[in-house]
């Protein structure tokens, strides 16, 4: 977002969303900003959660793209540099504006005003193209969309379009590493949407409910690449050059899905965690693909809840106070209580098997009871031999535990020396 583009009062917002107070002049607030901005580009620092005074908003959106629709209308081959920017800056600031509003009930005028606007935003994108020669002849040379209910989704097909366009304009290189991943990702969204045009009347509003969604993820994609988020950005080598890290592998082949069919809702979330690290994946990238992680009537939740939530943590919360039995930290404690160390089970991994129990717990013990425990449940053999020793830690506890298996392992290896033959 070009900041020497946006209004005393967009940069007003900018700030106040971001939780601080407005400077007096145009150009201080600009100079506040812009660090900000790099911070969440390089992902230091996220947006926080600012609750909006809806009609007052919405008002405001409203008059905002009016006046854009006027500039992009007068739009022809003689538009100037600074005029295509201002515009561009313009769209990204009321689109991510419409998209914060959040009216109290789906069924309020406010929310089918936020539904409209959201639509004309998306219009405008397609607009842009149309009107600008040099735009148009890109999208003409470079746009393909999947066969499908294009009715319906022609929006999205408009929205992917403009952002094509923007990945061109900002990398200027369509054949870069960054416009190829995001174009894969949006064209993958896109085509995922030709899978939902069913005639299933009980599946309505399911299905009106992932059309929602999915444009608000392709509007996502849009802003953070048009804000140059594309990816992370990690420094690394003696030259410290800045370079994309990008996700390895899409999280639809990541091989996990959770149903809701008798299955850990914590085993699943352990395996999330896992591939997180292993595939370079951040919290937003399993908020926006969420429904690559779900099936069956786990999946039919996912889309009722989906509208209500903003980021991966409260998916996770929902997805506990849903799945989760009603004595569920019950009967964990109850497992490990009774989890005791098996007769060949080596203190290292008894010790990492009880540690991954008390990670489930939802209120997590003190380092002291969770030692108490795991001493307490000890096989014979080792507290027989730890029993007089001072043991402060479950780390300490494996160090010595490791030492006495070493001594077990010495002695069973011994063997008595040969006789020897006496002449």
């Amino acid at each position: 977002m070009d900041t020497n583009r946006l209004s005393k009062e967009e940069l007003t917002y900018e700030l106040r969303i971001r939780g601080l107070a407005a400077e007096s002049t145009v150009d201080e607030m600009r100079r506040k900003i812009r660090p900000l901005l790099r911070l969440e580009r390089e992902g230091k620092a996220m947006l926080p959660v600012y609750e909006t005074s809806t009609a007052e908003d919405l008002d405001i959106c409203k008059g905002k793209i009016n006046a854009l629709e006027a500039l992009i209308t007068e739009l022809d081959e003689t538009a100037s540099e600074h005029e295509l920017r201002k515009i561009d800056t313009g769209l990204q600031h009321v689109t991510n504006r419409v998209n914060r509003v959040r009216p109290e009930d789906s069924n309020t005028e406010a929310w089918q005003l936020k539904r409209q606007l959201a639509d004309k935003c998306a219009e405008l994108w397609a607009l842009c193209e149309e009107r600008d020669p040099k735009v148009k002849q890109e999208v003409e040379e470079t746009s393909s969309r999947p066969s499908g209910n294009m009715i319906e989704l022609d929006r999205f097909g408009k929205i992917l379009t403009a952002i094509r366009v923007q990945v061109a304009y900002i990398t200027g290189d369509r054949g870069s590493p960054v416009a190829r991943q995001l174009e894969d990702r949006l064209a993958d969204l896109l085509s995922r949407l030709t899978l939902l045009s069913t005639e299933d009347e009980e599946e309505e509003n399911v299905r009106l409910g992932y059309l929602e969604e999915s444009m608000e993820c392709l509007q996502e994609f849009g802003r953070r690449m048009t804000s140059g988020t594309a990816g992370k950005v990690e420094r690394i080598d003696p030259c410290n050059e800045p370079v994309i890290k990008k996700i390895q592998v899409p999280l639809k082949d990541w091989g996990i899905k959770f149903s809701g069919d008798d299955q850990s809702v914590h085993a699943f979330l352990e395996a999330i965690e896992e591939m997180k690290s292993a595939r370079n994946a951040s919290d937003a990238d399993l908020f926006n693909s969420a429904f690559d992680l779900f099936s069956g009537r786990a999946l039919i939740w996912l889309k009722a809840i989906r509208r209500e939530t903003s980021s991966w943590e409260e998916i996770v919360q929902e997805m506990r106070n849903e799945f989760e039995p009603l004595d569920y930290t019950e009967r964990l404690w109850e497992e490990i209580r009774s989890r005791t160390q098996g007769e060949d089970e080596k203190i290292g991994f008894y010790v990492s098997v009880m540690r991954n129990y008390f990670h489930r717990l939802p209120q997590k013990p003190t380092e002291n009871e969770v030692l108490r425990i795991v001493l307490r449940n000890l096989h014979p053999y080792y507290l027989e031999r730890l029993g007089l020793q001072k043991i402060s830690s479950l780390a300490e506890l494996v160090e010595k535990g490791r030492r006495i298996e070493d001594n077990r392992w010495r002695i069973q290896m011994y063997r008595p020396p040969p006789l020897k033959k006496t002449l």
